[in-house]
């Protein structure tokens, strides 16, 4: 009996996949307050570096805003249990700067108030800065070009303002020694 019990369990676990690095991946439990998932992300994810934000993104592209959700929101309610994310890190495209944006975890600001993005330029971390033009925000992908070039080709990230820009073929083709200048927007 114990083993039916077991598996019955774990068909109903409620966990994601959060795909970082050269394709490594870390498993979080979705039992939890959005905070608490964002920080223990970056805690795993990001080698607990201090100040950095992060935003996850579905396989498809959609941001999720895992750090400027109501804090009491559970993230049962966000997102997906047994789903795979993509890790991105999310910065100001201030020119010369890439201070990150502080976590907004008690903002009532939804996150349709960010500028959709089109423009590309370079990163730091696992690859190249989407950015949006008009003070948006820049989501550079935490999980390697290579990687994320050949896994996901036509990977498009949805952003919070309407805009789409092209984030696996810009990869595929960075990982393959050529620089993209401007991401495509549609």
């Amino acid at each position: 009996m114990a083993v039916a019990d077991a598996a019955e369990a774990a068909s109903r676990a409620q966990h994601v996949r959060v795909v970082y690095g050269e394709g490594e991946a870390a498993y979080f439990n979705l039992d939890c307050r959005t905070r608490h998932l964002a920080a223990a992300i970056i805690a795993t994810c990001c080698a607990g570096r201090p100040g950095v934000t992060v935003d996850v993104a579905s396989e498809k592209g959609r941001l999720y805003d895992i750090m400027g959700r109501p804090p009491e929101e559970r993230a049962t309610e966000l997102l997906k249990a047994r789903a795979t994310l993509l890790l991105f890190e999310v910065t100001s495209p201030r020119p010369g700067s890439a201070a990150p944006l502080p976590s907004r975890p008690a903002s009532g600001r939804p996150a349709s108030g960010r500028r959709p993005g089109s423009s590309q330029s370079k990163g730091h971390g696992g690859g190249d800065a989407l950015a949006g033009e008009d003070g948006g925000l820049c989501y550079t992908p935490l999980v390697d070009a290579e990687y994320l070039g050949e896994r996901y080709p036509g990977l498009e990230l949805l952003l919070p303002g309407g805009g789409r820009v092209s984030v696996g073929a810009a990869a595929a083709r960075g990982a393959k020694g050529r620089r993209t200048s401007k991401a495509t927007k549609k």
